[in-house]
């Protein structure tokens, strides 16, 4: 069935378009039309759109990946998805968060798949946590909030694991719910957050290791970084950077050395094995 092998491709825009559970999605210029006359779609209905898409990818993702375990994590947000990967040694030396940015379908991205199994095979237990797509034209404050529930579910999770040693990666956008997440939340477990690409989240002055991963043609994240090195130049700990040369938004054909990278960064920022007791590996579910 065409959604069935084709989910993770067509995304959160093409389920607007399936009539039901089957149905081949509709062309582009059909979408496109339906997009500009229909009005937004009722918040039930996206709920229900979003359950669906979720347990689409989850699917597809038992068919296709490898080492990777269905979760599904449930704080006030709801039920959603997760990705868990079990670290290749034990106890592990803390958790890597990997929070994708909105519109995007978890182990979809080749640059997330390097990173997660570069982090299981060097000692990090591994969480890729779906997201929110945002239905309407500007995003309210009550999706934003539910984002951030999600990634503290996360972060729950990786705690009921026994792990206090938790790194979140966010992609583009999802650097900025993470962000919000610990600047509004101050989890004691979270000891770093690093940001791909373009992101503009304020940043605390506080004692959490910050990390910037950028590709150099990417425009908009170059700005960035700008910015953001004029206004954290006083920070006590100094945002670091990690620059890619020819690397564009994607940082497509450049994913292993991103991994290998911050692989590197990972050992010398945060070093030793900080786990309170040693992690529980029978059951998956946080129980």
């Amino acid at each position: 069935m065409g959604v069935r092998k084709n989910i993770i491709r067509i995304g959160f825009a093409g389920l607007i378009a399936v009539v039901a559970y089957g149905v081949q999605a509709a062309p582009d210029n059909a979408l496109a039309e339906s997009q500009a006359t229909s009005p937004l779609p009722d918040p039930a209905d996206s709920v229900t759109a979003q359950k669906s898409l979720e347990r689409l990818i989850a699917e597809q993702i038992a068919l296709t990946s490898i080492g990777a375990h269905v979760v599904w994590l449930s704080p006030g947000a709801g039920e959603y998805l997760g990705m868990f990967r079990v670290s290749d040694r034990q106890p592990p030396n803390g958790a890597l968060i990997y929070n994708i940015k909105p519109g995007d379908a978890v182990e979809n991205s080749p640059l997330q798949r390097a990173i997660v199994d570069m982090a299981a095979a060097a000692g990090w237990d591994t969480l890729a946590i779906q997201q929110l797509e945002n239905t309407g034209k500007l995003e309210s404050d009550a999706l934003v909030k539910q984002r951030i529930e999600r990634v503290n579910g996360a972060i729950e999770y990786m705690r009921n694991r026994s792990i206090e040693n938790i790194v979140i990666v966010g992609d583009a956008a999802g650097a900025n719910i993470a962000l919000r997440c610990v600047n509004e939340n101050s989890p004691e477990s979270v000891v770093a957050v690093v940001g791909i690409g373009y992101w503009d989240e304020e940043i605390a002055d506080d004692g959490i290791q910050i990390l910037e991963i950028i590709g150099t043609t990417d425009g908009r994240a170059t700005h960035a970084h700008k910015r953001r090195k004029a206004k954290t130049k006083t920070r006590k700990i100094p945002v670091e950077s990690i620059q890619v040369d020819g690397a564009d938004a994607s940082f497509s054909g450049f994913e292993m050395l991103v991994a290998k990278r911050l692989k590197g960064w990972l050992v010398r920022s945060t070093p030793g094995k900080v786990v309170k007791r040693r992690a529980r590996t029978g059951r998956l579910d946080g129980g």
